[in-house]
């Protein structure tokens, strides 16, 4: 009777423990999953501001990009940023800030935005060059 009670023990515990790991990789599967998500949700909106700011930026006109840029990751064109030099704001949970910089003798941006989720940093120069890349978020 003792070894019988002492299976039942063992098997409980097991089938326990197998739950326990099911419910581990079905909760990281689903991180991953919503972390590739909001990657690709920032990436498209990131492509949307820098593909608006670029044509200014071509004129060497900054502070017009800089505001193109905020209106095409919002959506909205009401708020208006006059002779910007950068920008950090937040649009719903991301954090999007925009800069200047210059590689060699090239005035380029830099959009970066950041949820909770994930990240994303885009350089986009007056020549439409767009370089997009992927920040990790622990």
């Amino acid at each position: 009777m003792k070894g019988y009670i002492l299976f039942l023990t063992l098997a409980f515990v097991a089938l326990l423990s197998g739950m326990a790991v099911f419910v581990l990789k079905r909760g990281q599967e689903e991180a991953t999953r919503r972390r590739v998500e909001e990657h690709e949700r920032l990436s498209e909106l990131v492509m949307r501001a820098a593909l608006a700011a670029s044509p200014h930026l071509a004129r060497g006109e900054l502070a017009k990009a800089i505001e193109e840029a905020i209106a095409g990751y919002s959506g909205s064109t009401t708020g208006k940023v006059e002779h910007a030099y950068s920008a950090t704001l937040r649009v719903g949970n991301d954090r999007v800030s925009i800069r200047p910089i210059e590689v060699g003798d090239t005035h380029m941006l830099e959009l970066k935005a950041i949820s909770d989720e994930a990240g994303v940093i885009c350089l986009v120069g007056g020549d439409g060059l767009i370089k997009i890349e992927k920040l990790g978020r622990s």
